[in-house]
């Protein structure tokens, strides 16, 4: 009976659930490629790190080309796997980003905010609908006196 070795993205996604965001950063500085790479369940080590809260490795993934919108297989975002897991500076790190997709519907047919376990993140996604909302109207208002 031979052992198979563990995949390295499966030792990195290992790393993060037991929080060493250290060496799961060195891990993906020696290896780039495992930034964006898919493992068991289609997650990303972004999916891992937003589930588990770890804010210094959420950064430096987003930084280093991370797909802030990934979805696994269920449809989970990292947004997604934040929100249900509570992590409150995660939730808002992400909502801070540009292209974050806050609509996206998982399985079962949840978006992050409908998966908010807490009134802290249920208020950092209502701040978040009414700053864009804002500036969508700001954006229409711009728009329409520039038709003159």
């Amino acid at each position: 009976m031979s052992d198979k070795p563990i995949p390295a993205v499966e030792q990195l996604f290992d790393l993060i659930r037991r929080g060493h965001s250290t060496e799961a950063r060195g891990m993906c500085e020696d290896n780039t490629s495992l930034i964006n790479q898919l493992g068991v369940g289609t997650n990303t080590a972004l999916h891992w790190s937003a589930r588990e809260g770890l804010i210094d490795l959420t950064k430096y993934l987003v930084t280093n080309g991370a797909n802030i919108n990934s979805k696994n297989s269920t449809n989970d975002t990292p947004l997604h796997n934040a929100a249900w897991k509570s992590q409150d500076e995660i939730v808002q790190y992400l909502l801070s980003l540009p292209n974050i997709q806050i609509d996206v519907k998982n399985s079962m047919n949840q978006t992050p905010a409908e998966l908010a376990n807490n009134s802290t993140i249920k208020h950092l996604f209502e701040e978040y609908s009414l700053r864009n909302s804002t500036s969508h109207i700001r954006q229409v208002v711009e728009d329409d006196d520039d038709s003159d």
